[in-house]
This record gives C-alpha cells, structure tokens and sequence, in this order.
C-alpha cells in the first residue's frame, strides 16, 4: 500500500530546478522546518517563490455590477485610505464577514445564556412555588397554635375562676 505525497513532497523528491534553471538539492521535512524556524535565508534555494500558493486563498476572478454612486463612494473611501478600489472592497468584504462570524458567534452564546437563564428562573419559581407551599404550612401551623393557646389561656382563666370560688367557699 503506498500512501499520496504532497505536492511539495513530490517534488523535493525530483530534485525541482529553481528559476536560475540549476538543480535543487532535495531536503526532508525535519530540515525544511529546522531552516524555517531559525529564520535563516537559505529556506530560499528550497523554494519557488512564484508557485507559491496559500491552500484554499486561490484567486477567482468575478464580475460584479455596483450603482455609479455606490462605485464613487468606493473610490473616495478607497483614495482616502491609500488602496485600491479592489483592495478596498477586498477589505471591506474580509470584514464585514469578519464581523458576521463574530456576531453568529456571539448570538449563538447569547442564545445559549438565554437558555441557561431561562432554567435557573424557571428553577427559581419552582423553588418559589415550594417555599410558598412552606410558608403557607406554617401560617396554619401558626393559626392552629393560636388557636391552641387561646384554647389553653381560656381554660388557665376558668381553671383560675374556679380556684378563686373554690378558695372564697372554704
């Protein structure tokens, strides 16, 4: 079973010739990265500048129709910043995309705390509902006290009547 190279893997391996036509010495992966991460210039003799593409930022060109006075505030925006028109738009697009994603993101996380929210007051009011039901319970355990000591201060008073008639007879 034989595994796919990379392109760059394919070609280190032909020994690609650089744009002055001379052959280039081929470098394994470990090398290449030990070049790249000290910084040195010698990475150049290993590459072709002109080839190098970023995956997945390939060009497309496109047409796109813009109202004149749309095209206007373009170029004025772009003059003042110091771009072109195309790079103005390619700024502006990165952008706004930039700030679509953020706010995707953000509303995705606020919609997420909604949520939470939402279930810790839905939490509460049942923890409310419960403590209501509790306080309720003890208004009439209360009420049913009361009414047991108004019941017991009633008979002390006849208790006390009868003691005072008693003593009052002897």
């Amino acid at each position: 079973m034989t595994t796919k190279q990379s392109a760059s893997s394919r070609s280190a391996a032909r020994g690609h010739t650089n744009t002055r036509g001379t052959k280039r010495r081929a470098i394994t992966a470990k090398e290449f990265d030990a070049l790249f991460d000290s910084g040195s210039d010698e990475i150049d003799q290993y590459l072709d500048w002109e080839r190098v593409r970023q995956p997945g930022r390939e060009v497309q060109r496109v047409n796109v129709d813009f109202p004149v006075d749309l095209l206007q505030s373009i170029d004025r925006e772009a003059n003042r910043i110091g771009v072109t028109r195309q790079a103005f738009i390619k700024l502006r697009l990165a952008d706004t995309l930039r700030k679509l994603r953020y706010n995707v993101t953000k509303t995705k996380i606020l919609k997420r705390q909604i949520i939470d929210n939402e279930r810790q007051i839905a939490d509460s009011l049942e923890k409310t509902e419960i403590i209501k039901r509790q306080i309720a319970d003890n208004e009439r355990q209360i009420a049913d006290n009361l009414e047991k000591m108004q019941q017991l201060a009633a008979e002390i008073q006849r208790l006390k009547k009868r003691d005072r008639e008693a003593d009052i007879s002897r």
